[in-house]
Order: structure tokens, then C-alpha cells, then sequence
């Protein structure tokens, strides 16, 4: 019975490995904790990194990037018939990657994908703050839509140009009210919630005037934000928030 051994390779030259643009971004802690790691280089051999016949790395950069600064050999084997695709599933099942993972990953061929990366950037949100938002605009299932992220499923084509009007104008209000409410413990942060973002997104999309009174008022008005996690609450805010009419006019209306 003829049987199938991987060669295990090692070499001191690193820069004969490649990255795949599509890889996650280089995350230092988890560099850190290999270099940390006293078992580390003794134990590298047993793990080698995978790469394909052209030396880009299919899985294992952060070890390949640890033992370059610690300078220790690199153990690699040679997998000819791995590609780029390859990547997402090994990663996967390594150091478990996080969404904005997948969406980097995905935003390489997919105008969707791209158009979050580049929001993300722009606005400086998490993809979570993304999602809160493209799911009430778009009417996607909550049920569904991570995971169809993930996988490379979802395409917004027809709502982005809603979706980036929303951001231009929420963003940037809401951390003008972070800004000014710093002083009242974590009040600024609640807008940044998935309740209260999918509650104004809501209105942006079904009641458009209820939206830019209620962000025109945040400002100014003297209703409490609370703390919640429930989305019907946070939309009761944003209609009392639309609703608020200044003291002085108030009195001038009765």
C-alpha cells in the first residue's frame, strides 16, 4: 500500500513568500501572541503554512510574519492546487475569521462589498453599523442577511446611493450629539446601537419627514435617550424626537 507524505519545508527567506490582497488585514495582536508564545518556534513545525505553487500564502501569514521578526525558519508545504479561493474556507477554520473579514475578502469583486468597505472607511463605522442600516433600508430578512454576507450573497446595487445619503447625514449628526453629551456617561454611544440606527434608517426609508425632523431636533431637544435593545422603543423615540417643539414655540401656539 503506497502512502501519500507532505513534504514539510523551511527557510530563512522570507520575502520568497507572497500575501493574497484578498487576505484579512495583518491583525498585530494575534502576531504578538505567536511571538509570546514559548512553544512557538518549537511547535511551528507541527503547524506548518500553506502555500501554492507561486509562494502566496493560503493560510498562515501570522505565523509566517511572527517568525520573520523573531528570526526563526518559516515550515511551509506546498499545496499546487490551492487558490485564492481558498483562503476564506482555511482561515475559517483556523483563527475563526469575523465578518468584516468576509466583506474585505469579498469587496475585491463584488461592487456591494466594495461600496461597504469604502463606507466603513469614509465614516469610520464597524460593518455591524453597515448592516444595522442596509437591512431596514432594503428590507432584507435580519434572519439571513450575516450570513449571506458572509458568504458572498448579498448585492445592494440598487440601494446604494440611499444608503451612503443616510450615512452622509446620520453620521456626522449623531457624533456632533456624542460630542456634546460626552459628559453624560455613555448617552452619546446609544445612537451608535443596532435598535436606534435600524429605528432612524426605518424612517429614512417609509417616512422621510419623521427622519430629518427627528435628526434636526437631536440637537437641541431635552428628551432623555436611553439605554434599550428594543427596536420598537427606539422608533417611539425617534417620533417623539420629530415631534419636540421648543419651549418658547410651544407656549406661542396655545
Amino acid at each position: 500500500m503506497s502512502k501519500n507524505f507532505v513534504e514539510i519545508h523551511s527557510t530563512l527567506n522570507y520575502d520568497m513568500f507572497q500575501l493574497f490582497p484578498r487576505n484579512r488585514a495583518i491583525c498585530e495582536k494575534h502576531v504578538k501572541s505567536f511571538m509570546e508564545d514559548p512553544t512557538f518556534p518549537m511547535g511551528f513545525r507541527s503547524c506548518p503554512i500553506v502555500v501554492n505553487s507561486d509562494m502566496f500564502i493560503v493560510d498562515g501569514q501570522h505565523r509566517c510574519t511572527a517568525a520573520k521578526r523573531l528570526e526563526i525558519p518559516v515550515f511551509y508545504v506546498v499545496d499546487a492546487n490551492a487558490t485564492e479561493q481558498d483562503i476564506q474556507k482555511r482561515n475559517s477554520t483556523t483563527k475563526g475569521w469575523v465578518l468584516r473579514d468576509h466583506v474585505i475578502y469579498h469587496s475585491h469583486d463584488k461592487p456591494t462589498y466594495a461600496f461597504i468597505v469604502r463606507m466603513m472607511k469614509e465614516h469610520s463605522v464597524s460593518v455591524s453599523f453597515i448592516n444595522s442600516m442596509a437591512m431596514k433600508i432594503t428590507g432584507k430578512s435580519n434572519r439571513t442577511f450575516n450570513k449571506d454576507l458572509r458568504d458572498g450573497k448579498i448585492n445592494l446595487e440598487a440601494h446604494l446611493d440611499d444608503m451612503e445619503k443616510f450615512l452622509s447625514v446620520y453620521v456626522p449628526r449623531i457624533r456632533e450629539y456624542k460630542k456634546l453629551r460626552a459628559k453624560d456617561c455613555n448617552e452619546g454611544t446609544f445612537l451608535f446601537m443596532d435598535c436606534y440606527i435600524q429605528a432612524f434608517s426605518h424612517y429614512f426609508k417609509y417616512d422621510r419627514v419623521i427622519f430629518e425632523k427627528a435628526l434636526s431636533n437631536l440637537i437641541t431637544s431635552n428628551l432623555p435617550l436611553t439605554y434599550t435593545t428594543i427596536y420598537e422603543e427606539a422608533r417611539k423615540f425617534v417620533v417623539n424626537l420629530s415631534e419636540w417643539t421648543p419651549p418658547s414655540k410651544a407656549k406661542k401656539a396655545k
